[in-house]
């Protein structure tokens, strides 16, 4: 490969065994395409595979100040800008913290009891259970079906007062 013909780069690092040996690819922006690998990412080394391409005008990285600092060393004047991952990667962290800033992790909801209906008022104020069976079957006398009592009172199927309103006309 005619390496003065490669002007804009990407530079990454990839592991051969991870946390112990690690390597970097440098990729050809415009055709896509593995230039070259070498199996260091040491500041030092990558500075010097770096000047072996004379021609760099940019180069696509990462935040690691290994790939920072090498392409400052090698090629000062060369535009040094961020890879589309790790720009939207640093984008949504910071959209989260703003996110975060912006709204609480906790929103209060205003009670409505003044707002409730009397079905509502009722259940509030009925405590014990017999008061909470009379109120299912005065409910119920007033035509409401079983499931429309256990909705307004917040009750399952498997709960002691659904069952006796039930009980008391096994007809929904």
């Amino acid at each position: 490969m005619d390496k003065s013909s490669i002007s804009k780069i990407c530079v990454d690092d990839f592991a051969i065994r991870k946390r112990y040996t690690y390597g970097t690819v440098m990729i050809d922006l415009e055709t896509h395409r593995v230039v070259d690998i070498m199996n260091s990412r040491e500041t030092e080394k990558v500075a010097e595979w770096l000047k072996t391409y004379p021609n760099i005008q940019v180069i696509s990285r990462d935040g690691a100040s290994t790939y920072a600092n090498a392409s400052s060393l090698s090629h000062p004047e060369a535009y040094q800008i961020s890879d589309r991952f790790h720009l939207f990667k640093n984008l949504s962290e910071a959209f989260s913290r703003f996110l975060m800033r912006q709204f609480p992790a906790r929103i209060e909801i205003p009670s409505n009891k003044g707002a409730a209906t009397i079905e509502m008022a009722a259940l509030y104020e009925t405590r014990n259970l017999s008061q909470r069976i009379r109120f299912a079957k005065q409910k119920r006398k007033e035509g409401y079906t079983i499931s429309e009592i256990a909705l307004c009172m917040h009750l399952g199927e498997t709960t002691k007062i659904y069952k006796v309103a039930r009980r008391q006309n096994p007809t929904r």
